[in-house]
């Protein structure tokens, strides 16, 4: 956020499964990583945003950790957001996996920031309880749609179905929820963001 408030380029990176590929979203414009991604140039609009989207559908973060770098870190991210909890199921094989993903991040050349996007089904399976312990433990922030998703729309008059095509895979409403949880986040870091002469 520095960077790009200097008005240097910056590289954001997401990667995850069909969801963050954008599968049920009606153009790419529409998928959460490009909402995600029009907030970074809204704020810093003096900066060049670059959006590198290594979604790749049915892919958990077994098989994440292993193209990581191919797909993400090569491109020398300045900050990146990792989503599989739809993909991953909920325990220690979990947990394992993600910290690859973590850690490989945490000591990639570009020093990118990391967070974890937390999903959910619409009936409730995720694996963000596992994916949570992971990021709890790194002191990686965590913005779980799967917490907040069912209360958000019930205070919108929605009902969860609204934002599901098939129960899995967020429509055109769902994505912008998804980009809602990132940007309120995105936001209160920002806000807390000390000037440059103050920072380690």
């Amino acid at each position: 956020m520095a960077k790009a408030r200097r008005g240097e380029p910056v590289v954001i990176g997401v990667i995850g499964g069909s969801i963050t590929a954008g599968t049920a979203a009606s153009t790419e414009a529409h998928r959460w990583a490009n909402l995600m991604a029009d907030w970074w140039r809204t704020t810093f609009p003096s900066s060049t945003i670059t959006l590198v989207n290594a979604g790749i559908g049915g892919t958990g973060s077994d098989i994440g950790t292993h193209r990581l770098y191919r797909d993400l870190l090569n491109y020398d991210p300045d900050f990146i957001v990792v989503e599989f909890s739809v993909n991953d199921s909920e325990g220690e094989y979990a947990e394992k996996m993600m910290e690859g993903v973590v850690r490989q991040t945490l000591q990639a050349d570009s020093l990118p920031g990391i967070m974890l996007l937390l999903l959910r089904q619409q009936n409730g399976v995720t694996a963000a309880p596992s994916h949570k312990q992971v990021g709890n433990h790194y002191n990686v922030p965590c913005v779980s749609f799967a917490d907040s998703i069912a209360g958000a729309v019930a205070e919108d008059g929605h009902i969860l179905g609204d934002i599901f095509t098939d129960g899995l895979h967020p429509n055109d409403l769902g994505m912008q929820y998804i980009a809602d949880f990132l940007i309120e986040e995105l936001n209160l870091i920002y806000t807390a963001l000390p000037d440059d002469e103050d920072l380690s």
